[in-house]
C-alpha cells in the first residue's frame, strides 16, 4: 500500500506560490533543474494517487449510499425533518457526487499533462548531461519557467475552466435543492415577521449560540475579512486575484472575463441568469472560491478558508461591477418611501417610538455611537464592510442598553428592548437607498453570513426597513381593538406573575372563572418555548357540563409599545388559522381555540382533568423535557399530526423516569422533581461556562436557546477531544456522557479560577 499522507508531505514544490524562491536564482544549472523536476514529478504522482483514491471513494459511496434523513433550514435557522424530501435529497446527493467525480477526473487530467511535460524536461536535461554540456539550463527547460508554461498551455486552461464551471454547477444544484419547495422558509426573507416583538423573540433564541461581546465592542468577524495574522495568505491571494493587465494567472483571467461579461450583458433575466444577476454572481464567486480551496495546498492548507477567499474575490471584483449591480438591483419606489419616512418621523421621540424609559438615552444625540456606525455603511461598496458596520452598530446598542440598565438597577436588557432601540437607530441613521442596499447585501454577500451572528443582524436591518415602510405618525394605540377586549386565559398562575411585574403588559380583571362547554388541552411541544404567551388551548366540547378554570385579563396601554400591540393582536385576535387555531368569543371574553382536524404540525395534546391547568403545569413541562434527554425514554410513534396522550399516561411515565433521571445524572430527588432540578443545574453550569449570556434571564426549561448552548459545548468538546471513542453527539440533547463531560469541564474551570494558596 502506498502511504498517501507521507507522499503528500514529501514535497511542496507543486505549489506555484512557492516557486518564488527558485526564481531568485538568475541562472539554473542543469543538475539543479533535474533535481527540482524530479521532486516535482514525485509530488505530481502523489497528487494523482490521492485523487484516484478520492475517485474510488466516490464510486463506493454511490454504490452503497444509505437512506438519508433530510433536514431543511426553516425560518431563522430552525431545523425541520421533512420525510417528503428524502427522494429529492438522494437525487441531490447523487448529482453532487457525479459533479465531484467529474472535477476529480479533470484534476487528474491536468496532473497528467503536467507529468508529461515534466518527464519531457527531465529527459532533455539528462541528454544534456550525457553530452557533457557545461552551459546553463536552456531557458525553455528552466524549472522557474514551469509556472509560465502552465499558464500558457491552452489545454490546461480549458480543463481548469471546466472545473470552475462544475464548481459553479454544484452551487447551483445546492441552491435549487434548498428552495424548490418552500421559498417562504428562505433564510433571506422576513416577510412573515411583522412586529418588533416577534422578531426579537427569534433573535433572542438565536443569539444563544453566538453571543456578541457587548462590553468591549470588539468584533470577531473572520468570516468577513482576512485576519491580520494571515498576511502571507493575503499576499498570495492578492497575487493570483489581481485583475491588472500584467497578471496572467488562471484566476485573474477568469475574473477579468467575468467583468467583461457583466459589462457586455444588456438584458438580465431570472430564467437564464447572466452578468450581474445574483444567482450568476454567487455561482461564479462561490465556484472560484471553492476552486482555490481545492488546489490542495500544503503549508497553507490549515489556514486558508472559504470565507477568506470569498472576501478577497469580492475585494477585486466588486469595484469593477458595482455600478452595474446598483442599476440592476435598485428599488427606487421603496427607497423613496423610506426617505419620506425619514422626513416624517425626523422629530419623533424615544417615548413616542415605544422605547421603555429605562432604556432611553438622555444624550444630545441618542445612541450616537450606534447611529454613527450605521451611517458608515455608505463609506464602502463592499458587502463585507457594510455588514461589518451593521454588526458594529448592533454591539454599540447592546453595550448602551447594558450601561443604562446598570444605572437604573433594572434587569439586564433582552432582545425585546434591543429591537425597540434598533429600529429607532435605523430610522435616525437615515441610510440613503436603504432598500436597495439591503437587496445588494442579500444578493451579493457571502451566503455563509446567513447562518452567523452577522446574518441575524442583517435580518434585523431588513426587518427595520420593512417596518419603517408601514408605520405612520398616527397613534397606533387608538386604532387597536385589543385595548377594548377581554382575554380568556387558562394559565392563571403564569399570567398572574406577568401582571405583577413592574411594567406589566396585562392586568387581571378576574380569576377562578369557569368557562362552560369547553375542555382544555396542554400542548407538550409549546411548553419548551418560553417566548409563547400561552401553552394551552381550549376545544369546544359536546358535553355542555364540561368546564375550564380561567382568568380574564386585559392589555394595559400605558405599558405597551406600538410593536407590542401589533404582536399581541396577532397572537390573541388574529391567529390566522395557524395549526387549527382560531379566535372565539365567549361569555367571559375572547379565547384562542383549536380545531384538531386542521392541525398541520406535530402536536401532542394532553387533556387536563377537571379543567384546572395550573395543577399539572410542572408535570407537563417535565414530560416535554424528556424528549431532550437521552436516558432510556423513547416517545411513542405518531400516527397523526395531532395526537392525544392521557394525563394518566403522563403521570405513569414521569413516576418511572424520575428514578431513572435521578440515578443516571446523579441528581437528588426533591419536591420539584429530578427532571426540573437537572435543568436548573444545567442552566447554572452553562452560564458558568459562558455558553449562556448573563444579559438574558434564561427560563429554566429546555428551550431552543439551551439546546443551542448544549450543542455548542458538544462541538467544542469534540474539537478538543483526543480520543474518537469519547466524542459526544452534536445534537444538543443532554445525554449522560454530555452531562459527565460538562461536570468535568466545570471542575477544571473552578480549579483554574481558584488562586494558589
Amino acid at each position: 500500500m502506498v502511504d498517501i499522507a507521507s507522499l503528500l508531505e514529501s514535497s511542496s514544490l507543486l505549489d506555484r506560490w512557492e516557486l518564488e524562491s527558485v526564481k531568485k536564482d538568475k541562472e539554473e544549472t542543469v543538475a539543479r533543474s533535474i533535481i527540482s523536476y524530479r521532486h516535482l514529478k514525485t509530488e505530481l504522482q502523489s497528487q494523482c494517487i490521492s485523487l484516484s483514491a478520492q475517485e474510488e471513494r466516490l464510486d463506493e459511496e454511490s454504490s452503497s449510499a444509505e437512506p438519508l434523513t433530510v433536514w431543511v433550514m426553516g425560518t431563522w435557522g430552525a431545523l425541520e425533518s421533512v420525510d417528503g424530501k428524502t427522494e429529492d435529497a438522494e437525487e441531490y446527493s447523487r448529482k453532487k457526487r457525479e459533479l465531484t467525480k467529474e472535477i476529480v477526473m479533470l484534476k487528474i487530467q491536468v496532473l497528467c499533462l503536467n507529468q508529461v511535460h515534466v518527464s519531457s524536461c527531465i529527459k532533455q536535461l539528462q541528454d544534456l548531461i550525457t553530452s557533457g554540456s557545461k552551459a546553463p539550463t536552456p531557458q525553455a527547460l528552466q524549472f522557474c519557467r514551469f509556472e509560465e508554461w502552465v499558464q500558457g498551455n491552452q489545454q490546461i486552461y480549458k480543463l481548469q475552466s471546466k472545473m470552475l464551471d462544475l464548481e459553479a454547477a454544484k452551487i447551483r444544484l445546492h441552491k435549487e435543492f434548498c428552495i424548490q419547495d418552500d421559498k417562504e422558509l428562505s433564510q433571506s426573507s422576513v416577510s412573515t415577521i411583522t412586529t418588533r416583538q416577534s422578531f426579537a423573540s427569534h433573535l433572542e433564541k438565536k443569539l444563544g449560540c453566538k453571543e456578541p461581546d457587548v462590553t468591549s465592542g470588539e468584533l470577531n468577524l473572520e468570516e468577513l475579512v482576512v485576519s491580520q495574522g494571515s498576511g502571507e495568505i493575503a499576499s498570495i491571494l492578492d497575487r493570483i486575484l489581481d485583475t491588472s493587465h500584467v497578471n496572467s494567472t488562471f484566476e485573474a483571467c477568469k475574473l477579468k472575463a467575468y467583468i467583461r461579461e457583466c459589462w457586455d450583458v444588456q438584458n438580465i433575466e431570472d430564467e437564464f441568469p447572466t452578468g450581474v444577476h445574483p444567482d450568476r454572481y454567487q455561482e461564479f464567486v462561490g465556484g472560484m472560491a471553492q476552486y482555490i480551496i481545492d488546489k490542495q495546498l500544503t503549508h497553507q492548507r490549515e489556514s486558508l478558508s472559504y470565507d477568506m477567499v470569498y472576501a478577497k474575490i469580492e475585494q477585486y471584483l466588486l469595484p469593477s461591477i458595482y455600478n452595474i449591480i446598483q442599476a440592476h438591483i435598485r428599488k427606487p419606489e421603496e427607497d423613496k418611501r423610506i426617505s419620506q419616512m425619514y422626513k416624517n418621523l425626523a422629530h419623533i421621540t424615544q417615548t413616542q417610538f415605544g422605547i421603555s424609559p429605562v432604556y432611553q438615552d438622555d444624550g444630545i444625540a441618542p445612541y450616537y455611537a450606534a447611529v454613527a456606525c450605521m451611517k458608515s455603511m455608505a463609506l464602502s461598496i463592499l458587502p463585507s464592510r457594510k455588514i461589518h458596520a451593521i454588526v458594529s452598530a448592533a454591539h454599540c446598542v447592546f453595550r448602551k442598553l447594558n450601561e443604562l440598565s446598570m444605572l437604573e438597577h433594572s434587569k439586564p436588557p433582552g432582545a425585546d428592548e434591543f429591537m425597540d432601540v434598533w429600529v429607532y437607530v435605523v430610522l435616525k441613521s437615515k441610510i440613503p437607498n436603504l432598500a436597495s442596499t439591503i437587496a445588494i447585501l442579500r444578493g451579493y454577500s457571502n451566503p455563509n453570513l446567513a447562518f452567523s451572528e452577522a446574518g441575524y443582524y442583517l435580518s434585523s436591518v431588513e426587518f427595520a426597513c420593512r417596518y419603517l415602510e408601514r408605520i405612520n405618525e398616527q397613534d397606533y394605540r387608538d386604532k387597536s381593538h385589543l385595548l377594548t377586549e377581554r382575554l380568556v386565559v387558562c394559565e392563571q398562575a403564569r399570567f398572574g406573575k406577568m401582571a405583577q411585574e413592574e411594567t406589566a403588559v396585562f392586568e387581571i380583571l378576574s380569576q377562578d372563572k369557569w368557562l362552560q362547554g369547553f375542555e382544555v388541552f396542554a400542548v407538550k411541544e409549546w411548553h419548551l418555548d418560553p417566548t409563547r404567551f400561552y401553552r394551552t388551548v381550549i376545544v369546544p366540547s359536546l358535553d355542555a357540563s364540561t368546564k375550564v378554570k380561567v382568568s380574564v385579563v386585559k392589555v394595559r396601554p400605558e405599558n405597551t409599545s406600538f410593536s407590542q400591540l401589533e404582536m399581541l393582536e396577532q397572537v390573541f385576535m388574529c391567529p390566522g388559522d395557524e395549526n387549527g387555531l382560531s379566535c372565539t368569543r365567549t361569555n367571559n371574553g375572547i379565547a384562542v381555540t383549536l380545531h384538531v382536524d386542521h392541525v398541520r404540525d406535530q402536536l401532542t395534546l394532553i387533556p387536563i382533568p377537571d379543567g384546572n391547568y395550573d395543577v399539572f403545569e410542572d408535570t407537563v413541562t417535565n414530560f416535554a423535557t424528556l424528549d431532550k434527554l437521552a436516558c432510556d425514554y423513547n416517545p411513542p410513534s405518531r400516527n397523526a399530526p395531532a395526537e392525544i396522550v392521557l394525563m394518566t399516561t403522563v403521570m405513569e411515565t414521569m413516576q418511572k423516569m424520575e428514578d431513572i433521571v435521578s440515578s443516571t445524572y446523579s441528581i437528588p430527588k426533591a419536591p420539584d422533581g429530578a427532571v426540573r432540578n437537572l435543568i436548573g443545574a444545567l442552566v447554572t453550569d452553562l452560564r458558568q461556562m459562558n455558553y449562556l449570556s448573563s444579559l438574558f434571564d434564561t427560563p429554566e426549561v429546555y428551550s431552543a436557546l439551551i439546546q443551542s448552548a448544549v450543542q455548542k459545548f458538544q462541538t467544542e468538546y469534540n474539537r478538543n477531544c483526543q480520543s474518537s471513542t469519547s466524542r459526544l453527539p452534536s445534537n444538543g440533547l443532554l445525554c449522560p456522557s454530555t452531562w459527565a463531560a460538562l461536570q468535568n469541564s466545570i471542575g477544571k474551570v473552578t480549579k483554574t479560577a481558584t488562586p494558589n494558596s
